[in-house]
């Protein structure tokens, strides 16, 4: 029994210290990322290989700090505040989470080691640089925005004959829509092509990657606009749709100018990777959201219209 009762005591002493990976962080890599408050979850630093990498760490996630005595100070790492040269943090605490705070002036310290245990559910990822990402996403979306406003273009205006929750929807080129026609063709994800005062190009699935995900033939229909039976919106909370009647509405076909138009494409960066995707607007019931391509998916995008 107290062979047994030893055993537990010496497994539960060794947990803290089993399967853990470490990260190094420089003085100055420090400095850059703790002058502001850090609101992410997430770090650039380096790997046990010397590679850097984005760590997304957790409120679990410790950062050793060697001091020039060569002691050590253990710390959380979503604690930190930094100010002044000033290192304020909550300490490491094995059994319960600590409501003290440390100081320590970084000119202390000779080494930052960034220490997560295997269970922690890591999730690392390659380092990219999210100001050169910007920069490129930034120029691409001018690059849009000046092609899409060059000529005229013609828009479908649906006006509602009785009070409704939507009372007036605009179809545009580039946009996409879930249109069932008369002769029950429909689109899904359909990107208006072009429109002219009585006719409408759309194609019948987002782009090819989704059609063939889909085994769907890709198409561009052609229909006259008086030829659009209803509109399928996406509901809020994304899992059903609405159906709206063309004939409840008053349909009104536009020219205008296209530097009167927000452009309803652009490119947006995927924060936990830096890949720049390219959206679409999509009309749903709450309004134009954004959606994008993936693997044959749509993937769809709630924040701001350009990046």
């Amino acid at each position: 029994m107290k062979t047994k009762f030893i055993l537990i005591i010496a497994i539960l002493f060794s947990t803290p210290s089993f399967g853990k990976h470490l990260y190094t962080l420089t003085k100055t890599d420090f400095i850059t990322q703790f002058s502001e408050p850090n609101k992410s979850n997430h770090i650039y630093c380096t790997n046990e290989v010397g590679k850097k990498v984005w760590l997304y760490f957790n409120k679990n996630t410790q950062l050793s700090l060697k001091l020039n005595n060569d002691s050590n100070k253990i710390i959380m790492l979503n604690s930190i505040k930094y100010e002044n040269k000033q290192i304020e943090a909550s300490p490491y605490n094995v059994w319960f989470e600590s409501n003290k705070r440390i100081k320590l002036n970084i000119d202390e310290v000779q080494s930052f080691t960034i220490i997560r245990n295997l269970g922690q559910g890591e999730y690392v990822l390659p380092y990219f640089n999210k100001d050169s990402c910007r920069i490129i996403s930034k120029m691409k979306n001018d690059s849009l925005e000046k092609a899409y406003k060059i000529n005229d273009k013609f828009i479908i205006n649906l006006i509602a004959k009785e009070k409704s929750k939507v009372d007036t929807i605009q179809i545009i080129e580039d946009a996409c829509y879930n249109i069932t026609f008369k002769d029950n063709n429909y689109t899904e994800y359909g990107v208006v092509k072009r429109i002219t005062n009585d006719s409408i190009y759309i194609s019948n699935i987002f782009n090819k990657e989704m059609a063939k995900a889909s085994k769907k033939e890709y198409k561009i229909f052609r229909y006259l606009i008086k030829d659009i039976s209803e509109l399928n919106l996406r509901k809020s909370g994304g899992f059903s749709f609405r159906n709206i009647k063309i004939d409840q509405f008053t349909i009104c076909v536009q020219k205008i100018n296209a530097s009167n138009l927000n452009c309803p494409t652009w490119f947006a960066i995927n924060s936990t990777s830096g890949e720049i995707h390219f959206y679409r607007s999509w009309f749903t019931e709450r309004g134009y959201l954004g959606i994008t391509e993936t693997k044959g998916r749509a993937i769809w995008y709630e924040g701001e219209m350009t990046q």
